[in-house]
């Protein structure tokens, strides 16, 4: 008669290495500068503010974290910023700019001044 026990194997497989990905398959990050224009003194941040929430309404959740969207809060100057975003979803982030008309009572106009994958560059122009 058979015996209904398989016979176990202590065989050790080496771990699966996982090899590292080359730059042009990591998802590329996307520096888009803008700056506010504004009847009296608005803080960016309210800006910012602003702009990340028209995002959120204009996109969607799902899509809002796949954008990684942030904002770099201290290299912004009294009318300017900067936003880091995912590289497919800089196209919807400055059309959000066009989606805030007023922060707190206060006509303003955001524009984006330059997208770029380098923030030196970004630097340079909010400066």
């Amino acid at each position: 008669m058979k015996s209904l026990h398989k016979k176990t194997t202590n065989k050790v497989f080496p771990a699966a290495s996982i090899a590292p990905l080359y730059s042009s398959q990591l998802e590329n990050r996307r520096y888009v500068a803008f700056e506010m224009i504004a009847e009296k003194q608005i803080q960016v941040q309210l800006a910012a503010k602003a702009v990340q929430n028209a995002f959120l309404q204009y996109v969607g959740k799902l899509q809002y974290a796949q954008a990684q969207l942030q904002y770099l809060s201290p290299l912004a100057t009294s009318t300017g910023g900067i936003f880091r975003v995912n590289g497919k979803y800089d196209h919807y982030l400055r059309a959000s700019f066009c989606m805030v008309d007023e922060i707190e009572k206060t006509k303003v106009i955001i524009r984006s001044m330059l997208s770029t994958g380098i923030l030196d560059k970004a630097k340079k122009i909010i400066q």
